[in-house]
């Protein structure tokens, strides 16, 4: 039977032993094989984010699964970085790799903003397609008024720059009225949806479309 472990628990272990590459590949595989199963079965998907790291910007055969990922059609294939890994490499490293995948209609995001030491100049340099706003900020807003203040500085900067802001972490309806209120109208978590294998996800969107 498999076991269920969190990214944060493994992920420290496979950066010191130099494997994370492997664990990007061995993602966009599955990404892969599932996104063509779905499409055979004719469901559509409009956009799948695709977690990675910026270490594994220089591994060949990746690159090799992001084209063919792309070429399936259909589906926008989007880049999901974390920010405290963007923060270890610089904007300029990251702009040139990202331009190549921008060029075949692959795009960018910055994940879990808020939590790491990423600059508002490496956002205008790197120029994320979105910006994922970190559920440590998201969550406390309808309990806490710098929390609520803090949102709103982050959506005005992201907007300023023309990057699309996104509401991580959203477990209850209070939280999401509240976002809205503010002017966050796109969100994610577990209040839309918890997580699936691959035979759930595609029954869940299979329902949905014959909705």
């Amino acid at each position: 039977d498999g076991i269920d472990i969190a990214p944060e628990d493994f992920l420290e272990l496979a950066k010191t032993s130099h494997s994370v590459h492997l664990i990007d590949r061995a993602i966009a595989q599955e990404c892969y094989e599932f996104l063509s199963l779905a499409h055979d079965k004719g469901i559509a998907i409009p956009r799948v984010s695709l977690n990675t790291t910026a270490a594994s910007f220089d591994d060949a055969a990746l690159y090799d699964w992001f084209k063919k990922l792309n070429e399936i059609g259909q589906t926008t294939i989007s880049l999901e970085l974390s920010e405290p890994a963007v923060a270890d490499a610089t904007a300029e490293q990251l702009s040139w790799k990202l331009q190549e995948l921008r060029d075949q209609n692959i795009e960018a995001e910055i994940d879990d903003f808020g939590t790491g030491q990423f600059s508002i100049h490496g956002l205008m340099s790197l120029k994320p397609d979105r910006l994922k706003i970190s559920k440590h900020i998201v969550q406390p807003i309808t309990e806490s008024a710098s929390a609520r203040s803090v949102f709103t500085a982050i959506m005005d900067i992201s907007r300023a720059i023309e990057i699309d802001p996104i509401a991580e972490g959203v477990e209850t309806r209070q939280q999401a009225d509240a976002l809205i209120e503010m002017g966050g109208h796109v969100h994610q978590g577990y209040l839309y949806a918890e997580p699936m294998t691959a035979d759930e996800l595609l029954e869940y969107l299979s329902d949905r479309a014959a909705a």
